[in-house]
This record gives C-alpha cells, sequence and structure tokens, in this order.
C-alpha cells in the first residue's frame, strides 16, 4: 500500500515581548520579514507607552494682573486610578500646588500691599500652608495652618458660603468664613507671621445636636 506523502509542518513562529511584569507571547505560521516587522512594531508601542504612559492637560482657569490660577490634569493610560488633578496658582514666576478655594483663589488684606492664599489639600488634615504675597515687594512668606479649613471657601460670596477679611488691626488679621450651618474665624499675626488660631461653630454630632464652639490654637484638632 502507498503511503501518502506528508506535507512539512510549517513553523509557527512564537513573539515573546517583556513589558514590566507583563508579558506578551504572539504565535503565529509567518515568514521572517513580516515576524521581524511585527516585532519592531510591538516594541515600538511598549516603548511609547513607558515614555508616554501619562497624557497631561493644562486649562487656564483663571488670570488677573497678579496671578494665574490653571487645571492641571494627568491622565495615567496604563492605571486609570493613577490619574490625579491639582490646581496651581502661580504668582511671579512661582507655582503653588493644591491652592484652595474658587477664583481668584486669594484674599486682598486691607492696606497692607498683601494677598492671602491657602494651599494644601482639604480632604487629608494637617496639609493647610497659609501664603501671604507682598505686592510692594514681590516677596512671599509661608508658615502652617495645619488642619485650619481655612482657604476653602475663597472666591464664594453667598449667604452661607463665604471667605472675607474683615479686619485688620495693627498686624492682628482676622477673617470669618461659612460653609452651610458651620461658622469660622481665622486670626493670623501678620509680624511674625503665624496663624494663631482657628474659632469654629458648629452643630454637635450628637443629641440633642446643640450648637458647639471650637478653638483650634495654631490650626491643629486635638487627637
Amino acid at each position: 500500500m502507498r503511503e501518502k506523502a506528508s506535507l512539512p509542518a510549517r513553523s509557527r513562529s512564537q513573539i515573546t515581548l517583556k513589558w514590566g511584569d507583563m508579558q506578551i507571547c504572539i504565535f503565529g505560521s509567518m515568514n521572517r520579514s513580516i515576524d521581524r516587522f511585527l516585532f519592531r512594531v510591538l516594541t515600538i508601542t511598549a516603548t511609547l507607552l513607558s515614555v508616554c504612559g501619562c497624557a497631561q492637560s493644562v486649562r487656564v482657569r483663571y488670570q488677573d494682573d497678579l496671578v494665574k490660577v490653571t487645571e492641571r490634569s494627568t491622565v495615567n493610560l496604563l492605571n486609570v486610578h493613577a490619574s490625579s488633578d491639582t490646581e496651581v496658582l502661580t504668582i511671579w514666576g512661582r507655582d503653588f500646588k493644591e491652592v484652595r478655594g474658587l477664583n481668584p483663589c486669594y484674599l486682598p488684606v486691607t492696606n497692607k500691599h498683601l494677598i492671602l492664599f491657602v494651599t494644601g489639600r482639604s480632604f487629608d488634615g494637617g496639609q493647610a500652608t497659609v501664603h501671604l504675597a507682598d505686592t510692594a515687594t514681590r516677596t512671599i512668606r509661608d508658615f502652617p495652618a495645619y488642619d485650619s479649613q481655612i482657604g476653602r471657601n475663597i472666591g464664594v460670596n453667598k449667604t452661607n458660603r463665604f471667605e472675607r477679611v474683615v479686619s485688620v488691626e495693627g498686624d492682628k488679621l482676622t477673617i470669618e468664613a461659612a460653609f452651610l450651618e458651620r461658622r469660622y474665624k481665622y486670626v493670623i499675626d501678620l509680624a511674625t507671621p503665624r496663624f494663631e488660631r482657628e474659632e469654629a461653630d458648629f452643630e454637635g454630632a450628637l443629641p440633642p445636636h446643640r450648637m458647639e464652639h471650637h478653638v483650634y490654637e495654631g490650626g491643629r484638632i486635638s487627637k
């Protein structure tokens, strides 16, 4: 009995591409030229993703003769959860990230050639930093306000939400703010400078939910 002639098995190509902890294997019956071409394409793609894995965008949110406020977004194409947004106040060529409040993000201090702005995440305690910018000397002084809510309501002018300078007596600056039913007062020593205290009035969490008065020296909440 005559045996049937069997065709030679076609070679099966394998491309293995390693990228960090990920390994990609591609199989296929391809000739060498296609093999090399595909490998180059995959290598270039992996390199571009490694180098350009984050897409960044900048949008000017506010600008006047003194400051510029931008929203800077970083989108991680490889890990969406690693994406981030931050608001940046720029004054005299210096960038201050995580600026608090809404446009213009600063308060003018009456008769002092000063503006005040605050940086620091609002959702993570101990982040507040107050900045005093002297428009006459173009110098900026910074000091911590720790857990204080100062700056969060700058730029809002509503009955139940605002933040404004109410008095400047000598070197004593007083700011009042509101957020819904909560009321705040911030006292700052401009000479040192330092954040003296925050006074807060808000409804207690436990029944009968009476209004409570709290004083946070230096802006620190007692642990």
